[in-house]
């Protein structure tokens, strides 16, 4: 390869390493207060004990996280190393992160994060440049793309989630949103009535109008619910998408004469889930104790590209 003076540079390199995180720890969560009530409680003939009750549970057995990384990467060159790139592949994995973890409610004080987690991390990154001298002028441009997911492929406890932002659902990225599936807005009186026949066991609100969204009843069994009526998994709610950015993508220019160095560099990531056309019904502003929403239809405005909205006292 090298007699054919055809790479100036051309490298394989791979790399491993692991290394502890404490970040989900705090400084004194070894220390378990109780907290001193002004309520008794009766005892015997009359007898009041003032009341105690634990603030929060510590945990004996939890430690630090441990992050595993490994990568894979290929360098080149030619042009007498006017052109040159790389990419490369990686993958992390943490296989006792600290999450929260899913008790009975009758527990009655706030449980500790525990090791009962499990988060896979792999990605990609590509990037080439050129750069060259011309006479007393030197100058670089360098471009560059990555993504990246994650996902929790462990977590300790039930597979409990809520509307909305969760930070750890087992088979899905952190910080994951789960909402009901959009089934278009309701046209009319007669569209809004068939609606409502489709939900017989509840679960939508009784004061619904034309205008409003309409959601699928996935699991059919006649009621827009969070879980299954077995609770064995989810009913109508969907996953539909999560924090973390996609595709980052940067730029970097240089150049440098005998009097003046410039440079220039820029980055940019693609978010999924909310584009800027959404974003405005979303919006809101609240004063005077009551709250608005912003950037929707108003409500009976069928024709609208978002679902009507009223002021909630």
């Amino acid at each position: 390869m090298k007699q054919m003076n055809l790479f100036d540079n051309l490298k394989l390199r791979a790399s491993y390493g692991e290394m502890g995180n404490q970040s989900g720890i705090g400084l004194y969560d070894y220390i378990q207060l109780i907290t001193i009530s002004g309520s008794t409680y009766p005892f015997g003939d009359g007898y009041k004990g003032q009341l105690a009750y634990p603030q929060n549970m510590t945990s004996l057995t939890r430690t630090w996280e441990k992050v595993t990384s490994a990568n894979l990467g290929l360098d080149l060159a030619v042009l007498n190393s006017r052109l040159n790139g790389s990419v490369e592949y990686f993958r992390k994995q943490n296989r006792n992160m600290l999450i929260p973890v899913t008790y009975p409610s009758v527990l009655g004080t706030t449980a500790p994060y525990t090791n009962n987690g499990r988060l896979d991390v792999h990605g990609w990154e590509l990037s080439i440049g050129w750069s060259d001298k011309v006479n007393d002028f030197s100058y670089a441009v360098r471009l560059s793309v990555s993504d990246s997911k994650n996902k929790v492929v462990e977590k300790g406890g039930s597979d409990s989630f809520n509307l909305g932002l969760n930070t750890t659902r087992k088979g899905y990225p952190i910080n994951s949103y789960f909402g009901y599936a959009f089934d278009g807005i309701i046209k009319d009186e007669a569209d809004l009535e068939a609606y409502k026949q489709r939900f017989p066991n509840g679960g939508i609100p009784g004061n619904l109008a034309v205008g409003d969204a309409k959601y699928k009843d996935l699991d059919n069994d006649g009621k827009l619910s969070l879980y299954n009526e077995d609770g064995s998994g989810a009913g109508d709610a969907v996953y539909l998408g999560d924090q973390n950015p996609r595709y980052s993508f940067g730029f970097n220019s240089m150049s440098l004469t005998k009097d003046l160095a410039w440079e220039f560099s820029y980055r940019e990531s693609v978010k999924e889930l909310f584009s800027s056309r959404a974003k405005p019904a979303f919006l809101s502003i609240s004063g005077g104790g009551s709250l608005w929403s912003i950037g929707m239809e108003e409500p009976g405005r069928p024709t609208g590209r978002m679902p009507g909205t009223r002021l909630l006292l």
